[in-house]
């Protein structure tokens, strides 16, 4: 990922844990969701991931491999906690409407 800078401060609105992976759901607003892509890239927390899947709403999933919560601040999040928000440049500058 490119060089970003924190868009948004984002809710966390669910996480499901299994034994593989964690699921973590997050609401955006309307503004930063247009940006946001599955299978494309987002920065949580200064984490590059990779979005798993988008709902109506503005909201979107990441799916957390378990090295990726122990080696983050990921793994200390509950639903509810504030997250920083990063989309590169690249697609904001492609994607302005």
């Amino acid at each position: 990922m490119e060089v970003a800078k924190i868009i948004e401060i984002s809710q966390i609105k669910d996480l499901e844990s299994g034994e593989s992976t964690c699921d973590m759901t997050i609401q955006t607003s309307d503004q930063v969701a247009m940006y946001i892509f599955e299978k494309g890239y987002i920065a949580i927390d200064g984490i590059s991931l990779t979005v798993g899947n988008t709902h109506e709403g503005g909201c979107f999933e990441v799916h957390i491999i378990p090295e990726t919560l122990r080696r983050t601040t990921l793994g200390n999040k509950v639903a509810g906690s504030l997250v920083n928000i990063e989309i590169d440049s690249t697609t904001q500058a492609l994607l302005i409407p």
